[in-house]
């Protein structure tokens, strides 16, 4: 008596499944679908019966006969250097900690500091130095040059030359320099906003800055009234 083999047909049906992935899409590198009948090869999957083929061809076991998953996408090319919880900014490709403009992308999943729209501040300036001539943006700030002697006994005098002032990725420097400029021993800058743009009651301001030590010096930000009221 001779004995055959018999196959499920739940075993006959994988089988079957797999040969019509190997026949069909060996030929349908970089084609997401294939038609069993015709053995063409598709982007979409327009009817139910075409067969999902994975990205490099062949029979696709192990993907469970689903379409491949598509790429993760890629970071903004501006977040080259910047750490995944921070925002980059495309037209300076500057990193910064707050999405203090609209147009700041994400370098991550999630920046710790997410802003929502209506949260982006009324005023901001990043320095993105976006004309590249290293000013700051004269719609945003005035110098105030000269001495200011009568009010603080200041021995600096104030200017908006390059070498005490410039914007460098994406940061406002301020340099002191001992030198001898109009019959005065230092120079250094000093900028304001004011009759520039105003702020009242419930505002908030944020300001991240770095001040050097050492004997002499006296950095400071001051937020005082539109009219100098109290000198």
């Amino acid at each position: 008596m001779q004995m055959k083999p018999k196959l499920s047909r739940s075993l006959l049906s994988k089988r079957m499944h797999e040969e019509l992935h190997s026949s069909c899409c060996d030929s349908c590198a970089g084609s997401a679908f294939c038609s069993p009948q015709s053995m063409t090869c598709y982007a979409t999957q327009a009817k139910s019966y075409y067969i999902s083929c994975p990205a490099s061809g062949g029979s696709g076991e192990g993907d469970g006969g689903l379409a491949p998953s598509p790429p993760t996408p890629a970071l903004p090319a501006c977040c080259g250097g910047c750490r995944t919880d921070q925002w980059c900014s495309p037209k300076s490709s500057s990193c910064y900690d707050i999405q203090a403009k609209p147009y700041y992308q994400p370098c991550g999943d999630d920046p710790r500091d997410r802003v929502v729209v209506d949260e982006i501040p009324t005023w901001a300036d990043e320095f993105d130095n976006l004309d590249g001539s290293g000013r700051v943006n004269a719609s945003n700030w005035v110098y105030e040059n000269g001495d200011n002697f009568a009010n603080n006994q200041e021995l600096q005098f104030y200017t908006d030359r390059s070498d005490n002032s410039y914007v460098q990725g994406g940061v406002l420097k301020i340099v002191a320099k001992c030198e001898d400029y109009s019959n005065w021993g230092y120079t250094s800058a000093r900028l304001t906003t004011q009759r520039q743009f105003d702020w009242g009651p419930g505002h908030r301001i944020e300001v991240k800055a770095r001040v050097p030590t050492g004997r002499g010096t006296w950095p400071a930000i001051w937020m005082l009234p539109s009219d100098n009221t109290y000198g």
